[in-house]
Formats: C-alpha cells, structure tokens, sequence
C-alpha cells in the first residue's frame, strides 16, 4: 500500500475534523485543480419551474376557433346557438348553409356536442402535426388562421366548419348575449341589454347627441328637388 494512502485511511478512522478545517480541506482540493460547480449552476430539466403554466383563455378547439372565424361571436353567445340541436337545417331553409345531404343533416344535429368534439379532435390533430403535443388552443392566430382554412378546404371537416360559422354569424347579429355585432355594422346599442330593450321610444337622443325620430304618422320630407306628386296626394298622405 503507498504510504499515503495509509496516512489518509489513519485520517478518516482517527482523526475528526473540525468544521473550519474541513472548509480549509475543500478549498485547498478546489485550488488543486478540482471542479467546484458553482451554487447556482442546475440543469434545466431537472429543475421544475416555479412558474404557472400559461392558460388559455379558450376552453377548447372550436372555442379558438371562433376568435378565427368572426372575433367577438364568442362574446355575443355562440355556444348558446350551439345548444339549438335543429341550428343546422335552421340555417340551410335561411340560406346560411348550402343545401346537405339528409344524412349529414342528422349527423349534425347534434352539432353543439358529437360535432363539437369530432371538430375539437381534428383541430387538435393538426395541430400537433405543426408542433407536437400542442392543442390548436396553444397556437398563435397566425397559426390558427392557417389551420382553419385547411380545414375549410378539407372536405371531411368543411360542413361542419360551415356549420360553425353560421353559428357564429348568428350569435354575433342575433345578440344573443351581447349587442356588440349590431353595433359593429352601425346599428345603435341597445338602451337596456338586459331587459332586451332597444329603443323605449321615438324620438330619442342617441350616445353621440344626434337625434333618431321615426315618430309614426309622421308626412315624409321629400328631398330639395324630387316631385312626390306621383305618390303623395297634397295633404302627404300616400296616394
């Protein structure tokens, strides 16, 4: 056996260290060469974050996808159109939709749940073929946009995606839950939301100050230059 290695067995059996000479030992073996990781130096995937994972303000696909097809129809009470289970051949007989087969019809008659889901799970599988284990909710808008029209151009996906945004297009002019689309395309807010009240009366004052009048049984004003004779008789009444 070297003798040093004796000297250094003797040690660790017989010799019991102080605190401040075991400090000294460290520094002495760091100085000689050893390689002392610093304090603070850890690996990354070994370290769990103590940050929260970000949330998502969607609660799923087809909820992300609203804010593609028609920003705002969320807000105005998509899902409660969804809940309609007849929604779809309402919106075919109103022309929102483009005449389909009875069979898919009944498939989607249950466009709110079993559609939903069928489209929640081809969204999501796009999705992860642009970033692996990604839902289409994590996606950025660039990225959802880009997916929502391959899905239109898929013809597995595309009734049910026209589907959707019929949905959509209603809840946002329809106010379901929000005036917020018929004020969008010009249409005044209205006076009471809450007890669906638009208009209490004419003639009323709107936000800006301007003045609506449409008081009934009122003479029309013709425009400077136009002869109404045809159609009005000389009291203004129509002929």
């Amino acid at each position: 056996m070297f003798p040093g290695a004796r000297v250094a067995i003797e040690a660790r059996v017989n010799v019991r260290l102080t605190r401040r000479e075991l400090v000294a030992w460290l520094a002495l073996v760091s100085g000689c060469g050893g390689t002392v990781l610093p304090a603070k130096a850890k690996l990354p995937a070994q370290v769990p974050s103590r940050e929260p994972e970000p949330v998502s303000p969607y609660a799923d696909a087809v909820d992300a996808l609203f804010d593609v097809m028609l920003p705002g129809a969320r807000e105005a009470g998509v899902d409660r159109v969804l809940e309609d289970e007849e929604f779809v051949r309402f919106a075919q007989s109103q022309g929102f939709l483009r005449p389909l087969p009875e069979p898919l019809l009944t498939a989607l008659d249950d466009l709110g749940t079993t559609g939903r889901g069928l489209l929640n799970r081809a969204l999501d599988a796009r999705a992860q073929l642009e970033q692996p284990l990604a839902r289409y909710r994590e996606l950025d808008l660039a990225t959802r946009e880009r997916l929502a029209e391959a899905a239109f151009d898929d013809d597995a996906t595309a009734p049910v995606m026209l589907a959707m945004r019929a949905a959509a297009c209603v809840a946002w002019l329809g106010a379901v839950t929000s005036d917020a689309g018929l004020v969008e395309v010009g249409f005044p807010p209205f006076e009471d939301f809450g007890d669906r009240l638009a208009v209490s009366g004419w003639p009323r004052t709107t936000a800006s100050g301007a003045v609506d009048d449409y008081t009934h049984n009122r003479a029309p004003a013709a425009t400077a230059g136009d002869d109404l004779s045809a159609v009005l008789t000389p009291e203004g009444d129509l002929r």
